[in-house]
């Protein structure tokens, strides 16, 4: 539906700017004043402050002048003209996105506006007798707001076709609206009156005001704009300082994070680049349908991680054209634009906070916005240092002393705890395969040191906000905190294929080993942690051991 509205207004368009060609026969002193006018609304538009859908401008009061002095049809071949060519110096100048068809589209659709809006004016002029200044100034205004009311009622349509559900005009900011009315009405009127009383030397004087006075707004705005960024900013500090856990803050910030920075996607992720192959986001957020393996990062030959592993913030315009960067599967048909804004503790990467999104994140991004993604970036910074910090107080006494991993009475309390408090939560129970038989052939020095190795695996593979534990014997559990069973399904199965492809070396030879995992999740599959327990127990060896080992299911099987 969307994209038929889209081609109707450009086919309409286009039309309307070829038909209007045909009443385009300025004289040479109209044509260089159609002209100076066409630049001065290109300088104009690069100063744009790109704030929600309707952009602050007064580019407008230039749209009714022409209206004023040449009529409807030069007034349409204007505003085709500018947007197209205002949206081809921006791409050149200051680098602002350059899509052709959507830039073609805009041209359009304000060339139906105009026309719309100025036999709308016509009509009323026929209808109405006022003094000639009085008329003047009822044609700007009327046109004005005309021009005002359709744009937002296209953007309107556009919008709630494109998302699927109704764009509402409190995305707009009235009160810059009405100014912007206001301010372009007058100026307009000015324009009209100084270019028939003065001529040209007189209109370009006024021009020139108008440019300074557009770029004046433009810094407000933008002034304004900061300051609205550092109210919502301290909001996310807030919370990233109230709440104690590390998985909190995560999912806090994130919910922070969309009310700064109008993201599609965005995850955030806390790793140890030194040791860690794989990271999964402790946290993320998306607009579509996607799962945790689609934004997964590789920590070791990933082309996405060398630039990160550099530590300044990295925007990428268009993901599908950055060589830097390497993007696949579902997340790069969801996203046109992305920043990396790396996590760093003594110069050393041990995180990352990801965005993504369409060309409005690029227009948000334009404005300056590298500050603000610094101060979370710190702010996150020393929460993983807190966090690792309790960590290793808490070590000591919590760690089973073979492999390192957590010990049965720190699984015990975390989920007891989770089910307590009824959050969400998945968990795998790891069975390394023919264990026993590795302990009678080898002796269990070998079965200590291939525990060691699947132990290393599983910590090295999972979030910093997963639990693993030495669940008892060859047995070992990770706790998933708020992760579905979908999501704990692709992470624990990413792990088996790890241990099944690696090597354990034993006296010159290699010993060939595997796990079977059972994930079961909470509360769908149980109410209470022994019940979740049990069934992850039940399908590791329903599903897994009695029919041919080395394979992790789910609760009821389901893969």
């Amino acid at each position: 539906m969307n994209r038929r509205y889209r081609s109707l207004m450009l086919i309409l368009g286009i039309i309307l700017f070829l038909n209007s060609l045909r009443f385009f026969n300025l004289t040479l002193s109209n044509e260089v004043v159609f002209w100076i006018a066409v630049l001065s609304a290109v300088i104009m538009d690069l100063s744009l402050l790109y704030i929600g859908e309707l952009k602050v401008e007064f580019t407008e009061t230039i749209t009714v002048f022409i209206y004023l002095f040449f009529g409807v049809y030069v007034a349409i071949v204007f505003e085709f003209i500018y947007t197209l060519l205002g949206s081809v110096l921006s791409y050149f100048i200051i680098k602002r996105k350059f899509e052709f068809s959507r830039h073609l589209l805009n041209a359009s659709m304000f060339s139906l506006i105009t026309f719309l809006s100025g036999n709308f004016v016509n009509y009323i002029r026929m209808n109405i007798r006022v003094p000639y200044i009085t008329t003047l100034i009822i044609s700007a205004l009327l046109f004005d707001f005309v021009f005002l009311v359709l744009n937002i009622i296209f953007i309107t349509i556009d919008k709630t076709l494109e998302d699927k559900e109704f764009f509402s005009i409190k995305n707009f900011d009235l009160d810059i609206i009405l100014i912007n009315l206001i301010v372009s009405t007058l100026l307009s009127v000015i324009l009209y009156v100084i270019y028939g009383a003065i001529g040209l030397s007189g209109l370009i004087l006024v021009f020139g005001v108008l440019i300074i006075t557009h770029y004046v707004f433009y810094l407000y705005n933008k002034l304004n704009f900061k300051a609205v960024l550092i109210k919502k900013l301290l909001n996310a500090t807030e919370d990233i300082i109230k709440y104690g856990d590390l998985k909190e803050k995560s999912d806090h910030l994130l919910l922070n994070l969309k009310e700064i920075i109008p993201y599609e996607i965005a995850s955030l992720y806390f790793f140890d680049s030194k040791n860690d192959e794989t990271s999964f986001p402790i946290s993320y957020y998306s607009s579509y349908p996607i799962d945790i393996g689609d934004l997964s990062i590789d920590l070791k030959s990933g082309v996405t991680f060398k630039v990160i592993s550099k530590g300044s913030i990295y925007v990428s315009k268009n993901i599908k054209k950055d060589s830097n960067i390497k993007i696949t599967g579902r997340l790069f048909t969801l996203i046109d634009a992305a920043v990396f804004v790396p996590i760093k503790i003594d110069n050393d990467i041990r995180g990352l906070i990801f965005v993504g999104g369409k060309s409005n994140l690029v227009d948000f991004l334009s404005q300056d916005t590298n500050d603000i993604l610094n101060i979370l970036s710190r702010q996150m910074s020393l929460a993983l240092l807190n966090y690792d910090y309790m960590s290793a107080i808490k070590k000591e006494a919590e760690t089973d002393a073979l492999t390192g991993l957590n010990n049965r009475r720190v699984f015990d309390k975390e989920i007891n705890n989770l089910v307590k408090l009824n959050n969400r939560f998945s968990l795998v129970i790891y069975d390394i395969d023919d264990f026993k038989k590795v302990n009678d052939t080898y002796g269990h020095l070998v079965g200590d040191a291939v525990l060691k190795h699947v132990a290393n695996i599983v910590k090295r593979s999972v979030r910093k906000t997963d639990i693993v534990c030495r669940y008892g014997g060859e047995e070992i559990v990770i706790l998933f905190k708020d992760l579905s069973k979908e999501d704990a399904y692709i992470i624990s199965e990413r792990i088996r294929k790890q241990i099944e492809f690696s090597q354990v070396f034993v006296f010159g030879r290699v010993v060939k080993i595997t796990v079977s995992g059972g994930v079961a999740s909470f509360p769908e599959d149980g109410k209470t942690s022994k019940e979740i327990i049990e069934k992850a127990d039940e399908i590791l060896y329903s599903e897994c051991k009695n029919k041919g080992k080395n394979r992790v299911c789910m609760y009821p099987n389901m893969v």
